[in-house]
């Protein structure tokens, strides 16, 4: 699973771009923290979201 993500990883020079459209700027150290941040939700809600699909297909399974 980590490897997907690292695949899917935005360069910094990316992340900056999207995180400094507006008023607000960044620095390169706070960009990497928010970018590392989002990550590891990312890595949480994928994970949740493969744990809740295994229930649903054994409780489907017992069921049959």
């Amino acid at each position: 699973m980590l490897c997907v993500l690292l695949i899917l990883m935005l360069s910094i020079d990316e992340c900056k771009k999207i995180l400094n459209k507006k008023e607000q700027q960044y620095t390169t150290e706070q960009i990497k923290e928010i970018r590392l941040i989002l990550y590891k939700l990312a890595e949480i809600v994928y994970t949740e979201n493969h744990i809740q699909n295994e229930q649903l297909n054994r409780e489907k399974s017992n069921s049959l």
